[in-house]
């Protein structure tokens, strides 16, 4: 189309600004689906063939929380963690430390960072400095850890017409320059690999985003030959 105008009508792109090139608009694009693309083959194909094993859930949020904070730390945003109600980590309860999930810590990565993104991204837009993330953890069954993630960001865009959409591929609500739609989708097909459920807790248009994910799991102590 590029050249059909420089050819036909003599445009000069060169002269055009890029956030209105066509040329740079495709190159742009062809920069991030490459991007996209090593992603998904990295969050999804590869962790199907690793190793499952059990992993202790507290110290895994604990030690994404430390790595999402140091990257993230300015000195104008007030950042507060909250893990079953508790901010300061060393007072959960021994029984919490005993919850595991059943995976792979790079798929858990995938879960937990996506989120904290989100999460982030949303922070940013709402422009809010008290910011705070909290996750509650509890024994949903025998087997079965019911993980619920929330935010006090600007919640769900009020563009959304079905909470559920936000789990579609290439379906992006951020507005500008905010993601490529996949975070989601890419941590909806994590979970359904580990056999695992989710749903949107939070509301359309209200503020904080909430979501509620539950994946095969238990309390380490009942852990045989693991």
């Amino acid at each position: 189309m590029g050249n059909f105008y420089r050819d036909d009508f003599g445009v000069d792109f060169d002269k055009i600004k890029s956030d209105l090139n066509i040329f740079d608009f495709s190159e742009s694009v062809e920069r991030k689906n490459n991007s996209v693309l090593s992603f998904i083959e990295s969050a999804i194909k590869k962790p199907k063939k690793a190793k499952k094993k059990s992993i202790q859930i507290v110290p895994y949020i604990i030690q994404i929380f430390e790595w999402w904070s140091n990257s993230i730390r300015d000195n104008y945003n007030e950042y507060t963690y909250v893990i079953n109600n508790e901010t300061d980590f060393s007072k959960l309860s021994p029984e919490l430390n005993k919850f595991f999930v059943y995976g792979d810590e790079q798929q858990l990565d995938c879960i937990f960072l996506n989120l904290l993104s989100n999460t982030h991204k949303s922070f940013e837009k709402g422009k809010i400095n008290k910011r705070k993330i909290d996750v509650n953890l509890s024994l949903e069954t025998a087997d079965k850890i019911k993980i619920i993630y929330k935010d006090n960001g600007i919640g769900l865009d009020e563009k959304i017409k079905n909470k559920k959409d936000i789990f579609e591929p290439y379906k992006s609500y951020g507005g500008g320059n905010q993601g490529t739609g996949m975070g989601m989708w890419i941590l909806s097909s994590i979970v359904e690999s580990l056999n695992g459920k989710k749903q949107i807790v939070s509301d359309v248009g209200n503020p904080g985003f909430e979501i509620e994910v539950t994946l095969l799991g238990g309390i380490i102590d009942e852990l045989k030959n693991n």
